[in-house]
Formats: structure tokens, C-alpha cells, sequence
């Protein structure tokens, strides 16, 4: 089994139906080229939820972890496709094994820009030097 699904499975037994976490996923296949390329680092948000038809999701089959687009949903079961792939997946996922979903690129961004200003705030206030102060000053 995966090093990486086995720190999901830690992490989402760990939460309760209100939490989310964001993990770095890097994606392995080209499945879903054009939206999401071999190599690249995809946020994901692990939560409890519901998936919608079109969400971009985590998921586990046979001990693997797998990013694929949601096509559709019949009960508790998700039928899921590679944006890259001709055919639906050859099998279902049941709703308990979808552990997240993409966090769209635009909201990535956001999110690092916003945790660099909660960063920063934290430096500022606790060691408020002329060194920190230049140093921001000169890489943003």
C-alpha cells in the first residue's frame, strides 16, 4: 500500500464529520490531462462530504489512491473517469472510500497567499527586526 494513502486513511480517521484538512497529493498519471498533468502537486481538501457530479476527487481502489472527475452518482456509489480517458472507470466507488476533493487552482493560490500573510503577522509580532522587515520588503 501506498506511503500517501496510508497518511489519508490516518488523517480521515481521525476527523469528525465538521473538519477538513488540506493535503498535497502529487499526481503519477496523465488520466487527467488536460486539467491536471503527471508530476504535478494538487491541493486537496479531505473532508466528510458529499460529491457532486463534475468535483475532481480522491478516492481509494484496490489499495491505490485515484484523482479522477465525477460522472456520476447512483446511491452511495460514484461512477468517476480521467478527463484523459475514453471510458468511465470499470468500477464504482462506494461514497465512504471518497476521501476529498480538488481544490481549484484559483482557490491554491488564496489559500498559500493567505497562509504567508497569517506568516508574516506571526514574524512581525513576535520578532520584529529590521532584518524581517527587509527581507519581505524585497521578496514579494
Amino acid at each position: 500500500m501506498d506511503d500517501s494513502l496510508k497518511f489519508v486513511r490516518e488523517c480521515w480517521a481521525m476527523m469528525d464529520s465538521s473538519e477538513s484538512k488540506l493535503l498535497r497529493i502529487k499526481v503519477k498519471t496523465d488520466s487527467m490531462l488536460p486539467s491536471v498533468y503527471p508530476g504535478e502537486i494538487c491541493w486537496f481538501c479531505i473532508k466528510k462530504f458529499s460529491p457532486r457530479i463534475g468535483d475532481v476527487i480522491l478516492f481509494e481502489n484496490q489499495g491505490v489512491l485515484v484523482c479522477h472527475r465525477v460522472l456520476d452518482i447512483e446511491g452511495k456509489y460514484v461512477i468517476t473517469k480521467g478527463d484523459n480517458c475514453r471510458r468511465p472507470d470499470p468500477f464504482t466507488t462506494h461514497i465512504n472510500n471518497v476521501f476529498g476533493v480538488l481544490v481549484p487552482e484559483d482557490n491554491r493560490h488564496k489559500t498559500w497567499r493567505a497562509f504567508f500573510q497569517l506568516i508574516r503577522l506571526y514574524l512581525y509580532r513576535v520578532a520584529p527586526s529590521e532584518l524581517l522587515y527587509n527581507y519581505f520588503n524585497c521578496h514579494t
